[in-house]
This record gives structure tokens, sequence and C-alpha cells, in this order.
């Protein structure tokens, strides 16, 4: 992970797809602690989530 990254590309890719496919925020978060042992917060979602809706809105 480059220095002072908070999280990696992978979550955000994952994050997307699981949002694509109907997941909410709450159900991406027990997703992936299930899966693949991590933990990360509905807001940490959420933010991924709007920042791709911003960017194709533009």
């Amino acid at each position: 992970m480059p220095r002072y990254a908070r999280r990696t590309g992978a979550l955000d890719e994952m994050a997307l797809s699981l949002t694509g496919k109907g997941l909410t925020s709450g159900e991406i978060v027990a997703h992936l602690a299930k899966v693949y042992g991590m933990t990360t917060s509905k807001e940490t979602v959420s933010t991924i989530t709007d920042t791709a809706l911003e960017s194709m809105a533009e």
C-alpha cells in the first residue's frame, strides 16, 4: 500500500461491485468481515460509492 494510504483500490472495487449487485452498506461491511476478515465501516463504504457516483456524474 502506498505511504499514508488508508485503503487499497481493491476495497473500492469490491465495494462498488457489491453495491452494483444491490447490497446495502451494512451488508457489504458484513460480507467483507465474513469472507475476508476485513473490518471497515458503513461510512467508508458510503464514501467509496458517493465518490464513484460523483465522478460518473462529471
